[in-house]
């Protein structure tokens, strides 16, 4: 049963967050299904559209795939603080999260992600010139489902922060939910 969230309680936020988290996982047509998230390097704020493959509360963790040669790649070992942005027109929701991002290249999590890819998913990675080579015209898509692994990075990302905005004309709600002393903090405050 999906929340009622103009009327939300603040203990439901918490579970409400992680329920339409998982369901970005599991439906393509959820605008969770595709966040944004944004890195950081010595060059400033990079934003970018991925697409959402993992959500665990257990663990706090969320995830998206990339290209060991991608730019989100070096920007996260340049510095693991990292924010995701979710938002639903249709339900008049916004979820901002922050973590800290890890890696896993060439390890058992990668293979593990690896095996559990669509072949469609896998193709992506084996595009012969790295994200954001400059090209004189489009450049061809990778072709090979095998041919990709040694580039296939999941890229997980421990959550600190939820904060959850529901925007409605008489009754906005906004809840913050910080993990400290290894619990969710929850608070409402002004939106």
């Amino acid at each position: 049963m999906r929340p009622d969230f103009e009327n939300i309680a603040l203990a439901e936020v918490h579970d409400a967050v992680w329920g339409l988290l998982a369901e970005g996982v599991a439906q393509a047509a959820s605008p969770f299904h595709t966040p944004a998230l944004a890195t950081s390097s010595r060059h400033g704020t990079d934003l970018r559209t991925v697409v959402l493959r993992h959500a665990d509360p257990a663990s706090r963790t969320v995830s998206c795939h990339t290209d060991w040669r991608s730019p989100k790649r070096r920007h996260v070992q340049h510095d693991p603080r990292v924010a995701w942005l979710i938002y639903d027109r249709q339900r008049k929701l916004q979820v901002r999260l922050r973590g800290r991002a890890s890696l896993h290249h060439l390890d058992d999590r990668a293979r593990e992600r690896w095996s559990e890819s669509t072949t469609r998913s896998r193709v992506c990675y084996s595009a012969p010139l790295a994200p954001g080579t400059p090209v004189r015209e489009p450049a061809a898509a990778g072709t090979d489902p095998d041919g990709g692994w040694q580039r296939f990075t999941v890229l997980f990302c421990r959550l600190q922060r939820i904060d959850f905005l529901y925007l409605s004309a008489g009754r906005h709600r906004r809840a913050i939910l910080t993990w400290e002393q290894e619990r969710w903090d929850a608070g409402w405050v002004a939106p």
